[in-house]
């Protein structure tokens, strides 16, 4: 008797949720949301960068490849380092990466320097964000621990290309508008 009560105990307290998940849930949505727009600024800047510097769109787009391999090297490390200092210092530091790496991107020049760039803000940024914060979300849930990283995780997917589809159309409409000398913005629709 004693021990299908102490289970029915076990499986009540497995079933519920600390209310304060649903703050670490919705810090760790912002904050990889803007991790996974910081890997479509490349878009963004493709065509600013093929006028100023006669870049082609190809080598442009190997910026990516750099966030991308940057993220996944910077994944390993920054989530083993999470385990150890927690995930708070660690996401700290790749709130501070990330700021750091786009804002050096005013200062580059040369094609070299744009891959770095984004080499660092894929391992020093985003990793820092997207592992750690990951997993400190589904520790904080139990029986809705895929829903709660489906949400944190969300960017990924269809939200990031209505995002960038609209940061890309914003860009073409502003270069419209100066183009043409205007001060008005039209707004384009991908169709």
């Amino acid at each position: 008797m004693k021990g299908d009560t102490d289970m029915s105990a076990v499986a009540s307290d497995r079933e519920r949720e600390h209310p304060y998940g649903w703050v670490i849930l919705a810090v760790s949505t912002v904050s990889l949301a803007l991790g996974f727009g910081a890997g479509g600024v490349v878009s963004v800047l493709m065509k600013p960068l093929e006028e100023e510097f006669g870049w082609f769109r190809a080598d442009i787009s190997m910026a990516y490849t750099a966030y991308s391999i940057g993220a996944a090297i910077g994944g390993l490390f920054w989530g083993a380092l999470s385990d150890r200092i927690g995930a708070k210092p660690v996401a700290l530091i790749g709130t501070v990466g990330m700021s750091a790496g786009l804002v050096a991107l005013h200062w580059q020049s040369a094609q070299w320097q744009l891959d770095l760039l984004f080499f660092l803000i894929g391992a020093v940024g985003f990793a820092c964000l997207f592992t750690p914060l990951t997993a400190l979300t589904g520790l904080w849930f139990n029986a809705r621990k895929g829903l709660a990283i489906g949400i944190a995780t969300h960017g990924e997917d269809k939200p990031y290309e209505s995002a960038e589809s609209l940061l890309r159309n914003a860009d073409r409409a502003v270069y419209d508008a100066k183009r043409n000398g205007r001060n008005r913005v039209e707004c384009y629709r991908d169709d």
